[in-house]
C-alpha cells in the first residue's frame, strides 16, 4: 500500500503504477468481472505508434519475470514458481542534475540558417526545436559549437505524422559547463530548400538556486 501511495504522487504514470500495485498485492484475478470486462474488447488492439497489444504485454511481462526468477536462482515448474529470496541491498545513490538549477527560460525563436548563434549565462541549457520537411525521411545534421569548440553533431529527424518517437524533443542540450557567459553556434551541415529547422525556447541552468524576492 505504501508503494502504491508513493507512486500515486508521481503524476500520470504513477497513477497507473499504483493501480497495478494495488491490483497485484490484493489478487487482481479475484476482482469482480465488472472491473475487467471492459478490457476484453481492447486486449488485442496495439497501442498507438506500436505493434504491441495489452495481451502481448501480458505475455512479454510474464516471460521476462520467469526468466529473471530462473536467472537469480529460482525455479519454474509448470504453474509452480519458486522465488529465491535475497537480502535487500541499498543501491548507489544517484542525484539527477546535481548543481544545476533552472534560472531562466530564454526565447530563441529562430529558423536555423547556415549558422545561427545564441548566448546565455549559466552552466547548462536545453534547447527545444523541430525539423519540418515534405520528405519525411530527411534527417538534418547540425553541428553544435560551444565557445568555439565542437560539442556535438546532432541528427535531427523530421517528426513523422505516424510517429512521435523518431524525433528529438530536446534538439540540443549541454550540462556541467563553467557557470559563465557562453556562446552557442549551430551550423546546419546538410541544408535543403524544402526543409526548416526551428529553434524554440531554451531553459538555462545555473550552479546556484534562483533567489526570488516576494513583496
Amino acid at each position: 500500500m505504501r508503494r502504491a501511495v508513493h507512486a500515486l504522487r508521481r503524476r500520470q504514470c504513477g497513477r497507473r503504477q499504483s493501480g497495478g500495485l494495488l491490483l497485484a498485492e490484493s489478487g487482481g484475478f479475484e476482482k469482480p468481472e465488472l472491473w475487467k470486462e471492459s478490457l476484453y474488447e481492447v486486449e488485442d488492439i496495439p497501442f498507438a505508434y506500436t505493434e504491441v497489444s495489452l495481451n502481448k504485454l501480458y505475455e512479454l511481462s510474464l516471460k521476462q519475470a520467469l526468466q529473471v526468477i530462473e536467472q537469480e536462482g529460482g525455479s519454474v515448474q509448470g504453474e509452480q514458481v519458486v522465488i529465491k529470496t535475497q537480502q535487500p541491498v541499498a543501491v548507489k545513490y544517484e542525484k539527477a542534475f546535481e548543481g544545476h538549477y533552472p534560472a531562466e527560460k530564454k526565447a530563441v525563436n529562430l529558423l536555423l540558417q547556415d549558422a545561427t548563434e545564441f548566448m546565455f549565462d549559466g552552466n547548462g541549457f536545453v534547447l527545444k526545436g523541430y525539423v519540418k520537411c515534405a520528405d519525411e525521411s530527411y534527417v538534418a545534421s547540425v553541428a553544435m559549437y560551444i565557445d568555439g569548440a565542437l560539442a556535438e553533431t546532432a541528427n535531427l529527424p523530421v517528426a513523422k505524422s505516424t510517429s512521435i518517437d523518431d524525433r528529438r524533443v530536446d534538439s540540443f542540450h549541454k550540462y556541467q559547463l563553467p557557470d559563465a557567459a557562453h556562446t552557442v553556434v549551430l551550423k546546419w551541415l546538410n541544408p535543403r530548400t524544402d526543409a526548416q529547422v526551428y529553434l524554440g525556447e531554451a531553459v538555462i541552468y545555473s550552479s546556484q538556486p534562483n533567489q526570488l524576492t516576494y513583496k
